[in-house]
């Protein structure tokens, strides 16, 4: 649904932007983990080896920009919903 280009066309071109910005660094972070598992020799199902502050401060670097990405949208959909009030 997301890739239809239809729903957008009301859109204003800053909440597309931070669409377009959470999807790639879902995507970052997806490749990151994909990677640090490829490394570790990690595969589904196995039991996770004990965290570290190495291993684990860039997953919660990555994580915490999605974080503030989401909440950027939440705060532009929230002005557009008041505009439209």
């Amino acid at each position: 649904m997301l890739f239809d280009r239809e729903i957008y066309r009301h859109v204003p071109g800053d909440i597309i932007d931070a669409i377009t910005n959470l999807s790639g660094s879902l995507f970052g972070l997806t490749t990151f983990a994909e990677g640090v598992a490829s490394a570790a020799k990690i595969k589904p199902h196995d039991i996770l080896p004990e965290p570290t502050e190495y291993n684990v401060q860039p997953m919660i670097d990555k994580i915490q920009v999605v974080e503030e990405e989401l909440n950027e949208l939440f705060t532009k959909f929230s002005k557009v919903r008041e505009q439209l009030v």
